[in-house]
C-alpha cells in the first residue's frame, strides 16, 4: 500500500464516519466478510443507530492481501466509507486504528473541524504543533506522513529536533529529510549520527542522506560503507559516492567490487564507473573484472562499456 493511504488527511477527507467501538459478530460466505460493529463514541459523522454492519471482501473465499479481517469481542477505530449503501474501511487496513489511539485522534478531529486546510500546503507549521500536542506514537508517525509533504527547509529547528530524538522511527525521518532539504546546519549531524549508530536502518537513511549534500569532504566517510555487512547499506553507499561526481571515488569503488558478493551492488559500481570509462584505470579495472566475473548480465555490461 502506499504511504498516501496511511495518511491522516486521506483517512479524515474519505471517510464518511468515523467511530470507537468493538466487533460484536463475524459471517462470511465466498466473497465477503461481514462484521457487526457496536459504536461506543461517534468521532465523525452521523448516525441513526449504534450497530452497523462493516464489509471485507474475500475472493473464493479467501482473504486477500491488506484487507482488514477484524476479529469478533475486540475493539477498533474504524475509519469508514459508504459505497452503494454497503460500509467499508477506507484505505483498508490503513483505516483501522488501535482503541488507545483515541484521546490523540480526538485531538487531530478537533483541530481538523476548527481548520478546514489544516492539510493543505503551507500550514506545515500547523501540523507541527500538533504533532507536538499528541502522545500516541503511532497518531505520530501518521503526522509525519503528512508533515513530509509539506515540510520545508523553514522548519530546520523540527527536523533538528527529531534527528535528536530518541525514537527511532522520527530520528531517521529526521535524518532523510535533513539530506533530501540539503540542510547544511544539520549536515555534521547527519555524519555523527552515521558514524556512531549501530542500528543497520538508521545508517540506511544517514548514508543516503550524506549523499544528497554531495560533499567531496564526505568521501571518507561514505568509502567505509562499501564494506558494510548489510547488503542495502553497501548499495546506498555507492550511490552516495556517485553522487559526489568525483575522480576520487574511482579507487575506493573498484576496491569494493573485487569483495562484492552481490550482483546488483557490482552492477551499481559498474554504473557510477561507467562515467569515468574514459580514464585508463577504469578501463583497466573493468577489463580485470570481465576476466573473473561469471554472472552473464555483469559481462554483458561490462562488453558494453568497453566496446
Amino acid at each position: 500500500m502506499s504511504s498516501k493511504q496511511f495518511q491522516l488527511s486521506n483517512l479524515l477527507k474519505n471517510s464518511q464516519l468515523v467511530v470507537k467501538g468493538k466487533i460484536v459478530q463475524v459471517k462470511s460466505d465466498d466473497n465477503y466478510y461481514k462484521m457487526s460493529f457496536s459504536v461506543e463514541d461517534l468521532l465523525i459523522g452521523t448516525m441513526s443507530s449504534n450497530k452497523i454492519e462493516v464489509v471485507s471482501r474475500f475472493k473464493n473465499g479467501f482473504r486477500l492481501e491488506d484487507e482488514p479481517y477484524l476479529e469478533e469481542g475486540k475493539e477498533y477505530i474504524l475509519f469508514l466509507s459508504n459505497t452503494k449503501s454497503v460500509w467499508t474501511i477506507t484505505n483498508r487496513i490503513a483505516g483501522v486504528l488501535s482503541v488507545n489511539a483515541a484521546d490523540d485522534l480526538k485531538k487531530v478531529i478537533q483541530d481538523y473541524k476548527l481548520q478546514e486546510k489544516l492539510f493543505d500546503k503551507g500550514n506545515c507549521g500547523k501540523l507541527i504543533s500538533l504533532f507536538d500536542k499528541v502522545e500516541t506514537e503511532y497518531i505520530k508517525n501518521l503526522l509525519l506522513l503528512d508533515i513530509e509533504e509539506n515540510l520545508t527547509a523553514n522548519e530546520f529547528n523540527f527536523v533538528k529536533r527529531l534527528i535528536e530524538s530518541n525514537n527511532k522511527k522520527t530520528k531517521m525521518f529526521g535524518i532523510k529529510h535533513a539530506g533530501k532539504l540539503k540542510l547544511n546546519e544539520l549536515h555534521e549531524s547527519v555524519k555523527q549520527t552515521l558514524l556512531t549508530s549501530t542500528d543497520p536502518r538508521e545508517k540506511f537513511y544517514s548514508i543516503s542522506a550524506l549523499g544528497e549534500y554531495s560533499d567531496i569532504k564526505d568521501l571518507n566517510v561514505l568509502q567505509r560503507f562499501l564494506t558494510e555487512n548489510e547488503q542495502a547499506n553497501r548499495r546506498v553507499a555507492i550511490y552516495a559516492l556517485m553522487n559526489l561526481k568525483s575522480e576520487l571515488v574511482i579507487e575506493p569503488l573498484i576496491n569494493a567490487y573485487k569483495s562484492e558478493s552481490d550482483w546488483g551492488n557490482k552492477s551499481a559500481i559498474i554504473s557510477v564507473l561507467k562515467s569515468f570509462s574514459d580514464k585508463k584505470e577504469v578501463r583497466e579495472a573493468l577489463s580485470d573484472f570481465r576476466t573473473s566475473e561469471r554472472n552473464k548480465f555483469l559481462q554483458d555490461y561490462i562488453d558494453d562499456i568497453l566496446k
